[in-house]
């Protein structure tokens, strides 16, 4: 019979060359789209007459169901219209997985997470609840085998990434000098020989970062085609396997603002409090009405609105008094961060500090650091170097080299004398 794999067709470049590389894998293929109420629609007058695709819902109770797409169910998103046209050229069947009534709770938590004032991050969420999580589950109820995605990062096994790491440290080396080479801790050493594990993607494009709230009992039926290799490599396959999407542009990271504007969503939404205030200093002194704190971020130099005649960057949003406090640059240092609500792929050990890498924004690099896991999921990491920008509400990311490791929900930091 062979493996059927469910891909998540999005309507972009990557979804649709990872389903081309499965096909030539020689994988039975479906394509899946995850519609939600805030995307932008096909118009009935653009709508092709020959569209057809199987619609599939969940209740409350995670019970599934199918039925033909029928104007009446819902328009027709942009994307999906352009995740068909690809399914059509790739000869596979091609469903929609009606999210609406789940993807509220997405929107819900980004909005409120402003006026709370965090600073949020709505991918990584979705992917554990929605993308890695209730379409997982729509891909199973259509009798896939595994689920594959766009995503630029790699799905290994224990016993291969350990003998990797063993390979590339030492072979460069004299035989005399490899007994000096630093082994694996034992925690990371021991992990079971099966266990699927996470590499990072190509440097350019790695999106290991937003997968870490993933959770490591669905790891073993995700499959990842594009690996390690770069966007310029998918586009150039787009385009020689003639895909309608090779040149489409990458979508913007927040899915329900239109053209990345999340400020204008926010807006727009009827329950947004009034959140005018004043720009204060550190010593709370007024510097200057600002528009509203959830137009700010942690970090933010550029469109405050105002002038201040030097650097100055928000170092803190106050909800409760409205305030934005700003400061310059070096204020903005931390080397301690705390998270909370961890989620690891593998078994981290609990109240003993653990070396590895961490990553506190997407497009950060990541830096050395000290993580201690209480039992109940907390983390506390010591930076070896300052990390400036440190947002509540962001994801503490841990790395062991190329793996991901795991991470938090950032909640607080501070800057120590004894990092």
């Amino acid at each position: 019979m062979g493996t059927t794999v469910a891909v998540a067709l999005s309507g972009g470049v990557d979804s649709s060359v990872s389903a081309a590389i499965l096909i030539r894998r020689q994988y039975k293929v479906f394509g899946l789209f995850m519609r939600h109420a805030w995307q932008p629609v096909v118009p009935p007058s653009a709508m092709p007459n020959d569209f057809a695709a199987t619609v599939v819902r969940s209740d409350a109770d995670g019970k599934f169901s199918s039925r033909p797409w029928s104007p009446e169910l819902f328009p027709v998103p942009q994307d999906a219209l352009a995740a068909k046209r690809v399914a059509d050229v790739l000869n596979i069947p091609f469903f929609l997985f009606d999210a609406a009534d789940h993807f509220r709770h997405i929107v819900d938590y980004f909005t409120t997470s402003f006026v709370r004032g965090i600073t949020p991050n709505p991918c990584a969420l979705c992917n554990r609840e929605l993308k890695f999580g209730r379409l997982v589950d729509a891909a199973r109820f259509l009798n896939a085998d595994l689920f594959a995605t766009g995503h630029y990062v790699q799905l290994v096994r224990q016993k291969e990434w350990r003998s990797r790491q063993n390979t590339e440290v030492s072979c460069e080396l004299p035989a005399a000098d490899r007994a000096s080479v630093p082994t694996l801790p034992d925690w990371l050493a021991d992990q079971p020989d099966d266990l699927p594990l996470i590499q990072r993607g190509h440097p350019e494009k790695d999106q290991s970062y937003i997968l870490f709230n993933v959770e490591r009992s669905q790891l073993e039926r995700l499959c990842f085609p594009l690996g390690n290799q770069s966007k310029t490599e998918t586009r150039e396959l787009a385009r020689l396997w003639q895909l309608p999407v090779a040149e489409r542009k990458d979508s913007q990271e927040v899915c329900f603002a239109e053209n990345g504007r999340h400020i204008d969503f926010l807006e727009q939404q009827t329950d947004l409090p009034d959140t005018t205030g004043w720009f204060v200093d550190a010593q709370c002194k007024k510097l200057g009405r600002h528009k509203g704190y959830h137009r700010y971020t942690i970090g933010q130099r550029k469109g405050l609105g105002i002038g201040f005649g030097e650097r100055t960057f928000v170092q803190r949003i106050e909800p409760a008094t409205r305030n934005v406090v700003l400061g310059s640059y070096s204020d903005l240092a931390a080397n301690v961060i705390l998270a909370e609500r961890s989620n690891w792929h593998l078994t981290i050990p609990r109240e003993v500090p653990v070396a590895c890498d961490v990553k506190i924004r997407y497009r950060n690099r990541s830096t050395p650091a000290l993580i201690t896991v209480t039992q109940d999921g907390k983390i506390c990491a010591q930076l070896r170097t300052p990390v400036f920008g440190v947002a509540a509400g962001q994801a503490l990311v841990a790395y062991y080299g190329d793996r991901l490791l795991g991470g938090g929900w950032i909640t607080g930091h501070e800057i120590s004398a004894d990092p």
